[in-house]
């Protein structure tokens, strides 16, 4: 199956979307600042790897969450975030750090709610995408030729999906161990496959945001926008407070209350979902992992597209909907 054929496929009871990217080969976007595996620091003009001590960030403790229906709205009600895309828009470069596999028919490639590699590379076979969401989904087949991940991978979190071939499949693996080996010994290659996965992550992260209509915007809305970047525990926004606009890109957040003294979880937010402009907060938002986030005052929010408001507006709507039932219970 082709890719125009693969998001063709899409039927609505699915309410799920696979992200369709390719690499580019223009080589001037800046790279991910990767320190101790996280995003340590982000800034627009210098992201580019970094060489410490390389160690992995845990998975959220409640990671069923990208299995199961919450309370708050998130992006993972309507899309996955697996990107996808065609295995001749690949560099060389990107598959230097490759180890081939075979996956025997009926074996799982990758479970939803557990870490996966960074990409995987389909030579020969069929991989069977699906998702569980309150019932399990079937998100079609990506067919030979084709290369697939998930955002946040590099972080160590949950995938959305799970893939498992459909028949005999031989696979070219570019590994979360490949990749550290390679940032101590060979930044060279290291750079180039981190500086892939970082635009596959961000379009992917434009696709399913609300907020961008299309890849372009995105881009332009950036420069109008500051990276921050949040901590394990660091509060993004606060309960009774107002607090700016901001698009989560990495890491995931955990929403919560206070109800008599006690904290109560709603849910969480992951690459693509918005936090905070639900002023005056009705919750606490707190990084679960570290988190870089787009940052954007009130003021900058009307250069936003009409539909763009408009989701905004909807979203703030169902946050309050979703405080208020909590306070009910």
């Amino acid at each position: 199956m082709s890719k125009d054929e693969f998001d063709a496929e899409w039927e609505e009871p699915t309410m799920t979307y696979v992200r369709s990217s390719q690499a580019s080969a223009e080589g001037d976007e800046p790279l991910d600042k990767v320190g101790s595996w996280l995003h340590e620091e982000v800034t627009r003009a210098d992201w580019a790897p970094q060489t410490p001590d390389l160690g992995e960030e845990e998975a959220p403790t409640a990671a069923g969450y990208v299995c199961n229906p919450q309370p708050w709205p998130t992006v993972l009600d309507t899309h996955t975030l697996t990107f996808l895309g065609e295995q001749s828009s690949l560099g060389d470069a990107d598959l230097e750090l490759a180890d081939t596999v075979s996956i025997g028919a009926g074996s799982r490639i990758f479970s939803q709610g557990h870490p996966c590699e960074l990409l995987y590379c389909l030579d020969s076979g069929t991989v069977a995408l699906e998702r569980e969401r309150g019932f399990v989904q079937d998100l079609g087949a990506v067919e030979s030729g084709s290369f697939f991940g998930e955002v946040g991978a590099m972080m160590g979190l949950p995938s959305t999906t799970s893939a498992v071939a459909a028949d005999q499949c031989l696979l070219r693996l570019v590994t979360r161990d490949a990749l550290k080996r390679a940032v101590r010994k060979d930044k060279t290659k290291a750079t180039t496959v981190i500086a892939s996965l970082r635009q596959w992550y961000t379009e992917t992260v434009a696709q399913v945001c609300p907020l961008f209509d299309d890849l372009d915007q995105w881009k332009a809305q950036q420069e109008r926008g500051v990276w921050v970047t949040f901590k394990p525990g660091d509060q993004m926004s606060t309960e009774g407070k107002f607090s700016p606009l901001f698009v989560i890109v990495t890491g995931h957040a955990k929403i919560v209350v206070d109800r008599g003294g006690q904290e109560v979880c709603l849910g969480y937010l992951c690459p693509g979902d918005l936090a905070g402009e639900v002023n005056p907060s009705p919750v606490t938002v707190l990084a679960e992992t570290t988190v870089a986030a787009l940052r954007f005052n009130r003021h900058l929010l009307a250069g936003f597209s009409e539909p763009g408001r408009k989701a905004l507006a909807e979203q703030a709507k169902a946050c309050k909907k979703a405080a208020s039932i909590s306070a009910e219970g």
